[in-house]
C-alpha cells in the first residue's frame, strides 16, 4: 500500500527540523504478508515506511480485523523501517518537535489515513491467500557500523524469509538488517524510506509481483556507513538487495507448517521519575527539548495526578515449529540484545526484530547503561 502523504507534513527522525515536507524523493510504503498454517491459523506480518508505528495505532488495526479475520493481538507482527525521513505519527515521539495546530491536525489525519492502509494491507493479502513454500536462510551485509563514541559490536545478519508459489514463483520476502536507517543528510526534508526502502524496490523490480517486506534488527547503536548522501542510501540499499538475492539463491530451510505464538507485556522501571519542583524550575531553563519535556510531562500530571513511574514493554514471538523463532521487541533495542538471544538459543534458527509493535524509547544494555551517552540517557528527552 503507498502511504506517501498527500500533502507536506512534518517528518519525525530529527529535532533539529522545523518546517513541514519539502517534496517526495520517494514514495513510502506499508506492505504485509499473512499465512494460514496447517490449523488454519492466520498470522500476519507488516512492515511500514516509518521511525516508528506507536502502539495505539497497531491496537486500532487489530480492533478493526480481530472479529472478521481471527488475527488476533498475539498474531499481528509490525515492524517499522525506522526511517528518518517519514511523516510523524501522533502520539509518536512526542517531544521531537513542536507543531502548530494545523500541522498537528495534517499529523492526525495521516495516522488515521495509515491505520485504514494497513487493515487494507491486511484484507488484500489475505484475499490472495493460495499454497505456498515458506523456507529460511542467512546472509550478511557490511555497512552497519557501531556509532557509539566507545565502539562496540554489530550484527551483520541478513535474514530472508521466503514464500514461493507452488510453481517456483517468489510472491513475497521479508527480510531483515541491523542499522539505524538515517543515510540522508539531516537536513534533507524530503519523504524517502532510506535504504530499507530502496532494497525492498530493487527486489520487488527483480521479481514482479513480488512483495518485499523490510524489518530492522538491534540496531539502535549502530548508524550506516558512509551516510550524509542520497546516493549512499541507495547504495546500501543495493548492497542489502544483493544480499538477500544471494541467500533467494542458494540453500533455504523449508520451515514447517505449525506455528505458535505468544505476545507477552514486561514492566519495565524508569531509573529516576522527576519532582513537580524540578518540572517547574525546568520549564524555565535549559534547552529547548528540556523545556519542552518539562512541560509535556506538566501536563501529564495535571491529568493524571501522577507521572508513570514504569513502562508497560511488549516481546512477541512468532515460532515455525522448531525450525525458526522470531522475536519481535518494542522500540530502539541496542545490538547486546541480539547477541544474547543468540547466545542463549542456541538450539533453533533466531531472527531478532526490534522497532516492532511499540516505539517507546531507546532499550539500552548493562553494558550501555554503565558507559552512558546517547541511547542510554540523553535519547529518553525526545
Amino acid at each position: 500500500m503507498d502511504i506517501t502523504p498527500e500533502a507536506p507534513i512534518r517528518l519525525s527522525g530529527y529535532g533539529g527540523r522545523t518546517t513541514v515536507s519539502e517534496g517526495i524523493e520517494q514514495p513510502i510504503a506499508a506492505r504485509a504478508l499473512v499465512f494460514k498454517d496447517a490449523a488454519g491459523v492466520i498470522t500476519a506480518i507488516l512492515s511500514v515506511d516509518s521511525i516508528g508505528v506507536p502502539a495505539h495505532v497497531r491496537e486500532r488495526v487489530v480492533g478493526q480485523i480481530r472479529g472478521r479475520t481471527g488475527i488476533y493481538h498475539v498474531r499481528l507482527a509490525l515492524g517499522a523501517t525506522h526511517s528518518h525521513y517519514a511523516p510523524a505519527l501522533d502520539k509518536s515521539i512526542r517531544n521531537i518537535f513542536e507543531m502548530t495546530p494545523e500541522e498537528a491536525s495534517v499529523v492526525r489525519s495521516y495516522t488515521n489515513r495509515l491505520v485504514e492502509k494497513l487493515v487494507q494491507a491486511i484484507d488484500e493479502a489475505l484475499a490472495k491467500l493460495a499454497p505456498a513454500r515458506i523456507s529460511y536462510g542467512k546472509g550478511s551485509a557490511g555497512f552497519a557500523k557501531n556509532r557509539r563514541p566507545q565502539g562496540g559490536p554489530v550484527d551483520q545478519d541478513v535474514p530472508v524469509l521466503a514464500v514461493q508459489s507452488v510453481d517456483g514463483k517468489l510472491i513475497a520476502v521479508v527480510y531483515g538488517y541491523a542499522c539505524h536507517a538515517t543515510t540522508i543528510a539531516p537536513e534533507d526534508n524530503r519523504v524517502s524510506g532510506d535504504w530499507p526502502a530502496y532494497a525492498a524496490d530493487a527486489l520487488e523490480a527483480a521479481h514482479p509481483g513480488a512483495v518485499a517486506l523490510p524489518l530492522i534488527g538491534c540496531g539502535a547503536d549502530a548508524n550506516p556507513n558512509p551516510r550524509g548522501e542520497l546516493a549512499h542510501a541507495k547504495r546500501h540499499g543495493k548492497e542489502l538487495a544483493d544480499a538477500v538475492e544471494k541467500v533467494l539463491g542458494g540453500q533455504l530451510i523449508d520451515l514447517p507448517a505449525n506455528t505458535d505464538a505468544q505476545f507477552e507485556y514486561v514492566t519495565i522501571p524508569f531509573a529516576a521519575v522527576p519532582s513537580r519542583a524540578e518540572l517547574e524550575a525546568a520549564t524555565t531553563t535549559g534547552p529547548p527539548q528540556i523545556r519542552r519535556r518539562a512541560r509535556l510531562l506538566l501536563g501529564d500530571l495535571e491529568r493524571n495526578g501522577k507521572l508513570a513511574d514504569t513502562y508497560s514493554y511488549s516481546i512477541q514471538v512468532l515460532r515455525f515449529g522448531d525450525a525458526l523463532s522470531m522475536v519481535f521487541l518494542a522500540g530502539e533495542v541496542v545490538v547486546d540484545y541480539a547477541i544474547r538471544l543468540h547466545r542463549e538459543l542456541t538450539d533453533q534458527n533466531l531472527w531478532v526484530v526490534a522497532y516492532a509493535n511499540d516505539i517507546p524509547c531507546y532499550i539500552p544494555s548493562r553494558r550501555i547503561r554503565a558507559e552512558g551517552g546517547y541511547e542510554a540517557d540523553d535519547s529518553m528527552v525526545w
